[in-house]
């Protein structure tokens, strides 16, 4: 959703500074709901489907009000279960009588006023096109605040990975370009190879020749370790699909871990409801596939584990052989 306010502030401290992107220093978060008496806040945060944006809250005895305006902020087109959020900065200086309230950020000199009422804390500000937007921030306390970032960093990243899972279910279907003919053949083809290394084993243990036995267990790495891509019967298309499936498992289950504040809107949130609607028919293509090829993955798991075995009697060989010109 576009909060006009907040965007304009946003594209005004940006234009202004090359801010880092870190995951640091973003003070932000609740103020318990279950307290009816007004009680002095650290600042106020807002936020929307994107950032997160907090006001430190210094009031001098005379009400005059310092701080800063601080965004935490994902750009849309670059979510991913790794994404890193933007970070900016802005000081402020302000007044507060009878409660009314007067900010103005710098640089930049952004007006702000509004109106503070026990824990909501309602700013406007002229946009662009002349309209006056109004905002409320909710009043929040220091030992939350890390809970908040780290909820919503966590949060999109699970957003980010389910935007991913979703383009691969819509625009290049799991499993789709698929034949029972490519796995046999590529099963047959790991077959051979595997008969090849045991054959050069076999004949590396049989040869009574020392010199002629370790030159062929040097000789073996040139056709050991294998391509990756010889024991892969998903193929290269539906390594990535199987990947961005973990991802959004592992950032879902990241974000489980991490506490949920309360007491302020989470319009960020990922719900259970809105992670199963995509995670859930991916992960049963996979499934599925799993299912009805399974012994054909079986088999290419043992032949994978076989050269393996072979491949680390030749190293152990070929150790032997240089220990002995060493002796």
């Amino acid at each position: 959703m576009y909060h006009p306010l907040i965007h304009m502030i946003t594209v005004w401290a940006t234009r202004r500074f090359s801010f880092p992107v870190l995951l640091v220093l973003v003070g932000l978060l609740f103020a318990g709901c279950s307290a009816p008496s007004f009680r002095q806040p650290t600042g106020y945060v807002f936020s929307n489907e994107v950032s997160l944006t907090y006001l430190t809250w210094n009031q001098s005895d005379d009400g005059h009000l310092s701080g800063q305006w601080r965004q935490v902020r994902f750009d849309p087109a670059l979510l991913s279960a790794t994404a890193q959020p933007d970070v900016a900065t802005l000081g402020y200086t302000g007044t507060m009588q009878n409660q009314h309230v007067m900010l103005t950020l710098s640089p930049g000199g952004t007006l702000l006023v509004g109106q503070l009422s026990h824990n909501v804390l309602t700013l406007s500000a002229t946009d662009n096109d002349g309209q006056v937007v109004t905002e409320s921030w909710q009043s929040v306390t220091a030992q939350d605040e890390h809970a908040l970032v780290a909820a919503f960093t966590a949060s999109m990243r699970v957003r980010g990975a389910l935007l991913i899972l979703g383009r691969d279910m819509q625009f290049t279907p799991p499993f789709s370009d698929f034949s029972a003919a490519d796995m046999n053949w590529q099963l047959y083809h790991a077959s051979v190879y595997v008969a090849m290394l045991q054959a050069r084993l076999a004949s590396m243990q049989q040869d009574h020749s020392q010199v002629s036995r370790c030159q062929k267990a040097v000789d073996f790495a040139q056709v050991s370790p294998a391509p990756s891509s010889l024991f892969d019967l998903y193929g290269q298309a539906n390594d990535l699909f199987l990947d961005d499936v973990k991802a959004a498992q592992d950032a879902w289950r990241m974000a489980q871990q991490v506490p949920i504040p309360t007491g302020v809107p989470l319009p960020w949130l990922v719900s259970q409801q809105e992670f199963a609607t995509t995670f859930v028919p991916a992960q049963q293509a996979v499934l599925m596939f799993q299912h009805e090829h399974q012994e054909e993955l079986d088999q290419m798991a043992s032949l994978e584990k076989q050269s393996e075995q072979i491949n680390a009697q030749v190293v152990a060989l070929k150790g032997s052989c240089e220990h002995r010109r060493t002796v």
